[in-house]
């Protein structure tokens, strides 16, 4: 098989096991139903939202697949500080390091990961992302 592929394909399975405790990974196809039926013009909402950079995705095999985190179960609508979180990792990073950032743990957050405090402490994993952009364009 080809390197990138192996590799891609690695990346891929540790995104599914970092991304497991927090709600998994759902296909884009899962995504677009569960939108649908909870959000008048779903698919538009969604496009919407990936084309903006506020939702968290990466493409994997002719998919796209989504972090089930960023998600409100209740109504599928976006948790705001991971929406303003994404946002602000959007310049610098790719789509796969973007959800990744999430789901490992940061010094700079007690060994914790962001998804884990981005509900309680928004302002505190901006700042690391904040500070971790300054840094990579340092």
């Amino acid at each position: 098989m080809n390197d990138g592929i192996d590799a891609l394909d690695g990346r891929f399975t540790e995104l599914l096991s970092d991304c497991r405790p927090s709600g998994g990974l759902a296909r884009d196809d899962e995504i677009a139903a569960r939108v649908t039926t909870r959000h008048p013009g779903g698919f538009v909402w969604l496009a919407r939202h990936i084309a903006s950079r506020e939702l968290l995705f990466f493409g994997w095999r002719d998919a796209l697949w989504f972090p089930v985190f960023q998600f409100d179960r209740t109504d599928m609508s976006l948790r705001p500080g991971v929406k303003r979180v994404a946002a602000e990792l959007a310049g610098w990073t790719d789509d796969w390091e973007r959800v990744q950032w999430f789901v490992r743990p940061h010094c700079a957050l007690a060994h914790r990961t962001p998804i884990e405090l981005v509900d309680a402490q928004p302002a505190r994993v901006m700042e690391v992302a904040r500070m971790e952009r300054y840094l990579d364009n340092a």
